[in-house]
């Protein structure tokens, strides 16, 4: 799914994902809302990313104005070559394709499908330490649980920390107790 120029504010770099392009069934390729047909909850982009919208942002205006044509009022953040104004959105076969020539030159991202980057972000967002309500909120899902439900079992190594801070507990209570304080 991929969204548009005009769901995403450039001065602060909240972004709001309100429709998407998809590949129907049929083999058309069809602009829709979202999954539940309602926008999500503004997320902040981090600002790699927001640099990168804004310079193309700043291209696709660029490229309409000298070919002497107006940026389409709500232009694809993904346009079309074949619509400098941004009218008509990337299919998303090419953004696949993208995608792949990309994840070759990056060897962190040689195992991540396009499919793939929400479960790639949920799982770096909880492994980095964000609290689940925030990823949650930016992943779109309805719940912190239902955000544990789909990617704590991709995290053995917060198993693994919580079983440290239990150690530095039980290690203190112990020393406590054999140091006769307890």
């Amino acid at each position: 799914m991929f969204d548009d120029f005009e769901r995403f504010d450039l001065d602060t770099g909240d972004a709001r994902f309100t429709r998407g392009v998809v590949l129907a069934d049929t083999g058309n390729v069809v602009v829709k809302g979202t999954k539940k047909n309602k926008p999500h909850v503004a997320v902040r982009l981090d600002d790699v990313t927001l640099a990168a919208v804004r310079r193309l942002r700043s291209e696709t205006a660029a490229n309409a104005l000298a070919l002497g044509i107006s940026l389409d009022p709500d232009p694809f953040l993904f346009a079309s070559p074949e619509t400098p104004s941004g009218a008509k959105e990337l299919s998303p076969e090419a953004v696949k394709s993208w995608w792949r020539r990309l994840r070759t030159a990056i060897p962190e991202l040689a195992d991540v499908r396009l499919h793939d980057l929400r479960h790639f972000a949920g799982t770096h967002l909880l492994a980095g330490g964000v609290d689940a309500k925030t990823a949650a909120n930016r992943l779109g899902h309805s719940s912190p649980q239902q955000l544990f439900e789909t990617y704590a079992h991709l995290l053995p190594s917060a198993d693994r920390a919580a079983a440290a801070v239990m150690t530095d507990v039980m290690a203190a209570a112990f020393d406590e107790i054999e140091s006769g304080a307890g």
